[in-house]
Parts: C-alpha cells; sequence; structure tokens
C-alpha cells in the first residue's frame, strides 16, 4: 500500500491558507476549525437530458442532491436512478467501444469544493472512463499475446474453448479492447491553481478516526454494479464521513470472480480541519477466490436467522444439510472479504509519486463495517455500518429513540436469536468482547431485529414521513410494466410474519406486484416492510396517488385486432379439455 500527502511537516508553514494554496499530496486544503457554524440542506432535482435520436422523447430524471457545509468546504453528494437508454446514448462517445454495466448510476457525484478554490470530485462517469484499456493505447489493441494476457477468465473458459476451437479464429477477431469486470483505477480528481500534490509517507490519522465523535454528515453513492452475467460481481463505491474534526472519504472498487479472484482498489481522502493539507492514500489488493474462501465458517449456526440484507433468501428447513454448508452469503459482503486479505496482501507497485510504505494495521472505513466493536471501525455507530451494506437502500432510518422504547419491541425477543446481544449492539452499547464466531452471530442478529423493528417504524407517522421522501426519489425503483410509465414503486410483503417470502414491489399504477430486479433487494425478507406499509403510505399521503391508466395492450397480427370468437374457442377447448380429464378419474 502506498499513501500520498503533503511532502514535509515543514512545509505545512510555508503555505498561506488564505491564497488556496494545497499542502497535500493529492488532495485539497482545508481550514482550521473556528465558529463555523454546520449547514445541511436537502433537495430534488430534475435534471432533463436532450436524446441523441430525435425520434426518442427527452428524458426527465429527480435526483437527491444533499448539501453539506463546514469549516469552509462545501460538500454536495448527488443520488440519482440507474441511467436511462436515452442518458446512456448521449454518453456514448466517450465510453468509446466500451459496453455500459448493467447499473450505470450516471448522475451520482460527491464534490468536496473549499473556499480557496480547490475541489475533489469522485464521479460514475469518471469512475468508468478509469476502467482499465480505456485510454489510448495502440500497442494494447495490436498486440494480441498483450490483450490475451491481460484479460481474466472465468473458470470454465477453458472447457469452454475446446468445445469451439473450430471458431476460435472469427471470435478472436471480435474481442473488443476493454476488461470485462469493470476494474477502474480511478482515485478521484482534484482541482487547484495554487499547488500541485506532493508525494509523502505521512499515514491516515487512525487515533483520531477511531475517536467515538458525532458523524454530522454521511452518505453512499454507487457509481457503478455489473454482476459479471452470474459470474461474480463488480461494484465502485464512495463513501463519505464528516465528523467535528475531519472528514474521511473512502472510494473503493471491489470484484469478485467466482472461482477465480477478488480485487480490491481503495483511495481515501482524509482531512483533519485543524490542518491545511490533506492526504490521498491508495491501496490495490488481489488474492484468490478460494484463499478467501478458506476462511469461512465451516458449520453456521443453523438456529441463526437466515434471512437478512446480506443474505440470499432461503425457505430450506433442513438442518442437517445446513450444518454442511458453508456461509456463502459471507463471500458478497464486501466488508468481510476485505477484513480476510491482509494489508497489503502482497507488493503491489506503485508510481513514484505514490511512493511510502504505511503500516498494515490501518484497515480503512471498515474491512470490518459489519461487526460490532471492530478495531478499524473508526467509530461508527451500528446503522452507519447497516447502511453501507449492499441491499440496505429499502430501509429507513429508525429513529433511536424508537428503538430504546422497549414497548414498540414487545415480542421480538421471542424472534430473534442472541437479543439482548443484539438490542446492545444495535444502540451501540455492547461493551462486551465477542470471539469473532460469535460476533458474526450477533451481527446477523442484529440486522434481523433491525429488519423487524423497521417493518413496526415505518407504519408510524415518523416513518411515513422518511419512506415518502424515498418513494419520491425513487429509491426503491420504477414498475417494469411498459404502459405504467416508469412510476416509483413501493416495497411490501406478502406476509408479517419473518422467513415465509421475501419482499416484492408493489405499484400504485397498476396495482400489481413484482419481484425486485436486483438480487440484493430480492433476497429482503417481506416481513421487514409488512402487508400494510404501501397502502397505508398512499392513504397518508393522497397526492403520491397516480391516476388509474385504463390502457391494456391489445393483441393483434398483421395489425388486426384478434377477434373475440377466438378468445371463446380457446375457453371452450379449455372446458372440452377439462370434462375429459374428469371423465377420466
Amino acid at each position: 500500500m502506498a499513501a500520498i500527502a503533503n511532502e514535509s511537516d515543514s512545509m505545512l508553514n510555508s503555505q498561506d491558507l488564505s491564497k488556496g494554496s494545497v499542502k497535500e499530496s493529492e488532495t485539497a486544503p482545508s481550514t482550521v476549525i473556528s465558529t463555523n457554524i454546520p449547514f445541511h440542506q436537502e433537495k430534488l432535482v430534475e435534471i432533463h437530458t436532450n436524446p441523441v435520436d430525435t425520434k426518442q422523447k427527452p428524458s426527465t430524471t429527480t435526483v437527491k442532491e444533499r448539501v453539506f457545509n463546514i469549516s469552509g468546504w462545501e460538500i454536495t453528494t448527488r443520488k440519482g436512478p440507474i441511467s436511462n437508454s436515452v442518458e446512456l446514448d448521449s454518453l456514448t462517445d466517450q465510453f468509446k467501444n466500451l459496453p455500459y454495466p448493467e447499473m450505470f448510476f450516471g448522475h451520482n457525484f460527491l464534490k468536496l469544493v473549499h473556499d480557496s478554490g480547490v475541489s475533489i470530485m469522485f464521479s460514475s462517469t469518471e469512475g468508468l472512463l478509469g476502467v482499465y484499456h480505456m485510454k489510448d493505447d495502440s500497442s494494447y489493441e495490436s498486440d494480441d499475446a498483450k490483450r490475451k494476457e491481460s484479460i481474466l477468465k472465468v473458470p470454465y473458459a477453458s472447457s469452454w474453448a475446446t468445445r469451439t476451437a473450430e471458431i476460435q479464429d472469427e471470435i478472436k477477431g471480435s474481442i473488443k479492447p476493454y476488461d470485462w469486470t469493470y476494474t477502474s483505477d480511478y482515485i478521484g480528481s482534484v482541482q487547484s491553481s495554487k499547488s500541485e500534490p506532493n508525494a509523502t509517507n505521512e499515514a491516515l490519522d487512525i487515533a483520531l478516526l477511531k475517536t467515538p465523535e458525532p458523524i454530522l454528515f454521511s452518505d453512499e453513492l454507487i457509481l457503478y454494479e455489473d454482476e459479471l452475467h452470474d459470474n461474480g460481481v463488480a461494484v465502485f463505491s464512495v463513501r463519505l464521513r464528516v465528523m467535528e474534526s475531519c472528514f474521511l472519504v473512502l472510494a473503493r472498487f471491489f470484484l469478485r470472480v467466482d472461482g477465480v479472484l477478488f480485487r480490491i482498489n481503495e483511495t481515501r481522502v482524509f482531512h483533519k480541519f485543524s490542518t491545511n493539507y490533506a492526504i490521498r492514500e491508495v491501496m490495490k489488493r488481489e488474492t484468490g477466490y478460494h484463499a478467501v474462501r478458506s476462511h469461512l465458517p465451516k458449520k453456521p449456526n443453523h438456529t441463526l436467522p437466515q434471512r437478512s440484507v446480506v443474505s440470499r433468501f432461503s425457505t430450506t428447513s433442513d438442518k442437517s444439510k445446513h450444518d454442511k454448508m458453508e456461509d456463502l452469503s459471507l463471500l458478497t459482503d464486501v466488508n468481510w472479504v476485505t477484513s480476510v486479505i491482509p494489508n497489503p496482501y502482497f507488493g503491489v507497485q506503485f508510481p513514484d509519486e505514490c511512493s511510502g510504505e504505511i503500516s498494515g494495521s490501518l484497515g480503512d472505513l471498515g474491512p470490518n463495517d459489519g461487526l460490532s466493536g471492530s478495531e478499524d471501525s473508526y467509530g461508527l455507530d451500528w446503522y452507519e455500518r447497516f447502511r453501507m451494506l449492499k441491499g440496505s437502500e429499502f430501509f429507513c432510518e429508525v429513529d433511536m429513540s424508537y428503538i430504546q422504547d422497549r414497548f414498540n419491541l414487545t415480542g421480538l425477543n421471542l424472534e430473534v436469536q442472541h437479543y439482548v446481544l443484539a438490542y446492545e449492539l444495535l444502540t451501540n452499547t455492547l461493551d462486551e468482547e465477542l470471539d469473532q464466531e460469535l460476533e458474526l452471530e450477533v451481527e446477523r442478529s442484529a440486522q434481523h431485529l433491525y429488519g423487524l423493528i423497521h417493518a413496526r417504524f415505518i407504519i408510524t407517522s415518523r416513518g411515513l414521513t422518511k419512506m415518502y421522501e424515498k418513494f419520491q426519489a425513487n429509491d426503491f425503483g420504477k414498475c417494469p410494466r411498459v404502459l405504467c410509465d416508469g412510476q416509483a414503486v413501493l416495497p411490501v410483503g406478502l406476509y408479517d410474519l419473518p422467513g415465509i417470502k421475501p419482499v416484492k414491489l408493489y405499484c400504485p399504477k397498476c396495482e400489481d406486484i413484482y419481484i425486485p430486479p436486483y438480487k440484493r433487494h430480492a433476497s429482503i425478507d417481506g416481513a421487514y416492510f409488512g402487508t400494510s406499509f404501501p397502502h397505508l403510505l398512499l392513504q397518508v399521503y393522497p397526492d403520491i396517488l397516480p391516476n388509474k391508466d385504463m390502457q391494456r395492450y391489445v393483441p393483434k397480427i398483421f395489425g388486426f385486432k384478434i377477434h373475440s370468437s377466438a378468445k371463446e374457442q380457446r375457453n371452450q377447448d379449455e372446458i372440452r379439455e377439462e370434462l375429459q380429464k374428469r371423465h377420466l378419474h
């Protein structure tokens, strides 16, 4: 691993902050904390995109923008839905021959701007442009051996190549110069007219980051994600946390190719408000798939809640079979995978400007974010770790006052294993040291407990307000039915008891339910939302009720509607077949 910061301590005093100088490695300056009062605002912004094809309609997308001001910095985050076809077409020229990942959030970005004019930027477009081999490289395109060596292959690639040996020459000619794993070397962009970043050996102030401080502002953005044709996952995310004394940004590209490898590229930007420089730290790690899998618990406790926001939904009741299975869901947990890969895993060569060894005990913004009491969790409370998990986007934040009122938790002690420990973890009062196996169990129980509390909270006045805001921001997605024209949907459970059915999406326009399109949501227990929530929300907020559209798809053959007599004939055939079956019985 390598870090980037200011070149030497003596340089800190040689710059005049008021002139906007940069005394750091690859980030921006800041000012000493004064009497500045943090300011936070949220708003919905409409973004209009004109289509490349004039026959298409212009696109209008609503995104959520949050702005936070502290100590001379204006921090802006923008989160929107997955880019639609019109928006993707408008970016085609930038991405050359690179196919888009399955989920590209083209509107998402994090921007930090200082009063001096220095800015730090992490955006989805720049992140995707950082995919290996996207840059002009004529030698790469012309050197077939180099191209073949650089492309990762799935485990069954060799057997497939053997069976199709006679057409391999044709296939070679169709290989495009891009990395299908979407591995990005993007480390953010910095703009400053005053100074350039300098290399350094200075490390992040870990002691400060571990100090329990109130989190004034935090957010997480997904830049893009792809499931690699069901061969793994590639996801680029950016996290931000602002405390009273500092801020920390973690940009992480995570790759899992099943049966092949894990790869993690991370960039951290750390700034302490009492200094006039910031530190950018770059780290790359990679190891074999089976090396990580060897760390999985061999026999997880079958009494644990089997459904959580990070686990695949399963209704199996065969406990003996469950005891023999590895807990493969951990391989989908970025934080757990990061925690078991040595830091750094092997000696990665960095550019000269990134030179500088840093102790391997640094950790990150949560290699064990999913665990309580983690030495590397940097003082994050439980919910902050929870909201960073994949799939947690459907959940709102339950008020701590609601959780601490034991009346609201009546009966949940019978539903959750390790209830007392899970409750203490949830409320950040757990002082007991737990071994790793028990810690994992308690963490899952805490997630299950939170889900059950969430189902009760979202039908209160305060909970409905929070879910209304998420609905307005399209956090739950859109109806897949074409004639609903992108109507926003709401999560709904088919049962109020846990462990029966996963969550579905309810469309208030066609009044039907659908399976969530992404696995991270389709595995969430429907009981965490309950059967009443969407209908109660629509009653409380009638302004979001859409106009009922009676339009229906009409089957046609060569432009002519199918005559009703054809339907009658089919009905008669079905009745005749049913009568024949009865006669045979």
